[in-house]
Formats: structure tokens, C-alpha cells, sequence
């Protein structure tokens, strides 16, 4: 299990700080027997590009097999445009991940 947080670079898109969504995540986990953490990302980024440090290790880590579900608290915080969402779920899909729903 991996998590990966986004925090947004505009107010307007800012509802939730990176350890709301952090807390929330670890709690999600620790409520499910079995689950571990084996890695965390995150960026202090727009959501607007898929450029980001944070999501490009967790996408590495996802190729190179370390963990098999990438958790986020809210699919907007993996990405908000619709084509880049597709495309990172092609990069997810060629790897060995489960998907999941949302947390919240």
C-alpha cells in the first residue's frame, strides 16, 4: 500500500492540508487488518500537471513493484484534469496495482 497527497498551490482548490489528508489515509489503513504502508508521496504542486516529484517517485515505485495499491484521499488530489487521469491509470494499469475507490 502507497499513499500519495497533493496539496493544491491555489486557495481556491486548498480544502484539505497535506496532514488532514495524511491522517486520513493512515486511518483508512489501520481500519483494514492487513493493510501496510510501504511508502508515502507528496507534492506541494498544481494538480494541473502531471510534473510533480511526489507522483512521479510513486509512479516509479508502482513500475519497479513495491507497493500494489496507490491510496488517495480524493481522486482530485491524483489528478484534476480528465486526460491526465486516464493517462496515469494506463501508467498504473501496466503495472501490478489494484484499484480502489476514494477514501472520503
Amino acid at each position: 500500500m502507497c499513499i500519495y497527497i497533493r496539496r493544491s498551490t491555489d486557495d481556491e482548490h486548498q480544502p484539505f492540508s497535506l496532514l488532514a489528508q495524511r491522517t486520513a489515509l493512515r486511518r483508512y489503513v489501520d481500519n483494514n487488518p492487513g493493510w501496510v504502508i510501504v511508502c508515502e508521496f507528496e507534492d506541494d504542486a498544481s494538480g494541473a500537471t502531471t510534473d510533480r516529484p511526489g507522483l512521479n517517485k510513486a509512479l516509479d515505485a508502482a513500475k519497479a513493484g513495491l507497493y500494489d495499491v496507490l491510496l488517495v484521499y480524493r481522486v482530485d488530489r491524483f489528478s484534476r484534469s480528465l486526460a491526465h487521469f486516464v493517462d496515469l491509470a494506463a501508467t498504473l494499469d501496466a503495472g501490478p496495482l489494484r484499484k480502489t475507490g476514494d477514501v472520503t
